[in-house]
């Protein structure tokens, strides 16, 4: 995504925690340039961070900034399909499921 953008992250409140939200935030952010995600993590104009139910750690939303956010729910097998896609992004990066989500957070 190019432009000014607004992101929500959320980290599972279940886990223990070993990084400030802010620090957190940044590392997904930076993720996200680093994938191509996002043109630059400065371009953010709006971030939320909360702790809520991510089963694989952290939950990062993305949007154009002049754009009305849009919730979408799953069905389980679109969160199947989720996760496999990030099973697929751990092998491109080669390294495991568990390391990306260790990086995430």
């Amino acid at each position: 995504m190019s432009g000014p953008f607004a992101a929500e992250l959320i980290l599972d409140e279940s886990r223990p925690r070993r990084i400030d939200l802010d620090n957190a935030a940044k590392c997904c952010l930076d993720y996200a340039v680093r994938i191509e995600l996002v043109e630059d993590d400065r371009l953010a104009s709006k971030l939320l961070i909360e702790l809520g139910h991510a089963p694989h750690g952290a939950i990062l939303r993305i949007w154009p900034a002049d754009a009305e956010r849009l919730d979408l729910q799953l069905t389980d097998e679109e969160r199947h399909t989720i996760d496999g896609a990030i099973a697929r992004l751990a092998r491109q990066l080669n390294i495991s499921e568990d390391e990306l989500e260790q990086r995430l957070l």
